[in-house]
């Protein structure tokens, strides 16, 4: 999707989510599955996700959205809670998650990017770690007793580790 049609998307999708109480988490276009989904959060002391929030967000972005005609075809608007094992983009996703289990996978192996890492560790690129800080767009990880400072720009995929 175009910036510009993402930046609008961004924009009435903050409106919707400011005025409902919820957080707009993330939003993703699906070019081949012509599908917009919009993810939506709130803190588990605030109830958490519903499905009527996830229902007045859509609604709100609909009435919205559609008049604009931003998609040269049919597209389907999905509004949904990021879910237990959420993926972590941005800073503040990571810092929402501090001190839980998190799983991260890097661009290239850590060994590469801390020559002096364990045997065990220096081929692993994607590992299970504590995520014990988040500052100045870099994580600081606790993998097997040792603390690594990871760039955000150096993690490929990261999310949410679900424990019972």
């Amino acid at each position: 999707m175009a910036d510009v049609k993402l930046e609008k998307v961004q924009e009435i999708a903050l409106r919707a989510c400011e005025s409902s109480g919820v957080d707009l988490y993330d939003i993703e276009y699906l070019k081949g599955a012509k599908t917009l989904r919009i993810y939506i959060d709130k803190d588990k002391e605030a109830g958490g996700i519903q499905l009527d929030d996830c229902a007045t967000i859509s609604e709100k972005i609909s009435t919205e959205l559609d008049p604009l005609d931003l998609f040269p075809n049919d597209y389907n608007l999905e509004v949904s809670s990021p879910g237990v094992e959420r993926v972590l983009r941005q800073e503040w996703h990571f810092n929402k998650v501090k001190g839980k289990k998190i799983e991260i996978k890097l661009y290239q192996s850590l060994g590469a990017y801390f020559p002096d890492a364990d045997k065990k560790l220096e081929k692993a690129k994607t590992f299970k770690c504590l995520l014990k800080e988040v500052k100045n767009d870099e994580v600081i990880i606790d993998l097997e007793g040792r603390d690594f400072l990871i760039p955000l720009k150096n993690i490929t995929k990261a999310n949410l580790v679900f424990e019972l």
